[in-house]
């Protein structure tokens, strides 16, 4: 059973600690930043977080805040550290909340946990949520020093950010510049308990190795390395920012809607492109390629072979590019068409996408509620004039193939009547002749425009 840590309770006076201030001052922003109306804590159980869920329920000026516990079903205690994080938000008078994952086999059980729990906080965060963790700064250093080791790029040797995006939420670490000793002063001092998980401690896990066996050989040799790599981390942080203000406004630039613009990316040196992709992805995709996967992807847009084509594979996502476009697909994303007729003017997808249904000279005699949405499929035909094939139409039109493949056709018994407008490649809806109007009257048509808001 994972130990119940709770040796020394100090007695006397329980001021803030030194390192409160700070901390608060660090991600005031983000907490209670505009929108932002409650703050999830993940509550692993452990000291770190134990201090993290006491110290903001403490707060004068607190959100409304949830405890979430991820289960990893990993160990045999895994329920006990379940009911104690449960037992102690409710001892706060915090709402809690626990979640079971499955963590997938094979490979690395450290990546593959930790990519089952981030899934799992992505599934209860929502818009005006600030996840809150409690990483440290021994947690800090021994990322750089793993990211060092394993040759990671220059995002990698920074460490852990402070804050970041998170599905629809902002995610925070107060406690990066505090260090564990500290948190376990202060659980000390207010009599708190707290998990060890017996794993912690198993350095056949490289993160163990490194930190009972590696730095503290470092810590012994070398005194007082520690501090000076956080300092160096700080001074970097501040050139890191100029050069973050640098690739947004590029990116900015390479942006049109929700693609990127390949005539406007090449422009740029190839170092310039590799960090324009790398905000790009690090925006949007929750996986992140290596730099060499990505120097594969800018070195196929540039061959002469591929004619602009090019595809990255990450994860679940693809980096696509076509037609002159980048862009981001999701490949576990159904098609775009509506499954049942359809009744509204209006359809969002994603917060991305937006169909719409407006009046268009020439369009279809009826609303298109009284026809039928297909999806894309292959051998699909358009009378005008003569029989077309629809696939081959929007190829022409210069529609991306990510977009194309997934695009809604309205039909009326087996034939396509209509294929919406997709600004900004293709301005005006496709009417079939068996279901549209004379030219010069109004009717009805479809247009699928892709926004950010």
């Amino acid at each position: 059973m994972g130990a119940i840590k709770s040796d020394s309770i100090m007695t006397g006076s329980q001021q803030r600690p030194d390192w409160a201030a700070s901390a608060l001052a660090d991600c005031e922003a983000v907490l209670f930043g505009q929108g932002v109306h409650r703050w999830v804590v993940g509550l692993s159980g452990g000291v770190d977080s134990t201090v993290l869920l006491h110290w903001l329920s403490h707060l004068s000026n607190r959100l409304p805040i949830l405890a979430l516990h991820v289960d990893h079903q990993l160990d045999p205690d895994a329920p006990y550290w379940s009911e104690a994080a449960a037992n102690f938000s409710g001892s706060l008078g915090i709402d809690y909340q626990m979640v079971s994952v499955d963590v997938a086999p094979g490979g690395s059980i450290e990546a593959a946990a930790r990519a089952a729990r981030y899934a799992a906080f992505e599934s209860v965060l929502g818009p005006g949520d600030v996840l809150i963790l409690g990483h440290h700064a021994d947690d800090q250093i021994e990322t750089v020093v793993m990211n060092v080791l394993r040759g990671s790029e220059r995002p990698g040797l920074l460490g852990m950010p402070s804050d970041r995006i998170v599905g629809q939420a902002v995610l925070v670490r107060p406690f990066l510049k505090v260090e564990r000793s500290k948190l376990i002063a202060y659980a000390e001092s207010h009599g708190l308990e707290w998990v060890e998980d017996p794993s912690n401690a198993r350095v056949q896990h490289d993160r163990n190795f490194l930190r009972h066996e590696v730095l503290p050989r470092l810590d012994q040799r070398f005194v007082g390395w520690r501090r000076r790599i956080e300092t160096a981390l700080g001074r970097d942080e501040s050139f890191g920012q100029a050069v973050d203000e640098a690739v947004s406004r590029d990116l900015e630039f390479c942006l049109d809607g929700l693609g990127l613009r390949v005539d406007r990316l090449i422009k740029h040196s190839h170092a310039r492109q590799r960090m324009i992709i790398r905000r790009f992805l690090s925006e949007r995709c929750p996986q992140q390629p290596s730099g060499s996967a990505i120097d594969e992807f800018l070195d196929q847009l540039r061959s002469p072979k591929a004619r602009g084509r090019a595809e990255l594979l990450i994860g679940d996502w693809t980096l696509d590019s076509d037609r002159g476009w980048i862009f981001l697909v999701s490949q576990k994303e159904a098609p775009l068409w509506l499954p049942e007729q359809w009744q509204g003017e209006r359809f969002r997808r994603s917060g991305v996408l937006l169909l719409c249904q407006h009046n268009v000279r020439g369009g279809l005699r009826k609303p298109i509620s009284q026809y039928r949405m297909s999806a894309m499929r292959p051998g699909l035909k358009i009378q005008r004039g003569h029989h077309q094939d629809v696939r081959e139409l929007l190829r022409a039109a210069g529609i991306p193939r990510w977009l194309r493949e997934r695009l809604p056709v309205v039909m009326e018994g087996d034939s396509v009547v209509m294929v919406p407008a997709v600004l900004p490649w293709l301005e005006h809806p496709l009417i079939g002749d068996n279901g549209a109007l004379s030219s010069s009257d109004p009717g009805w048509g479809l247009s699928l425009m892709m926004t950010g808001d």
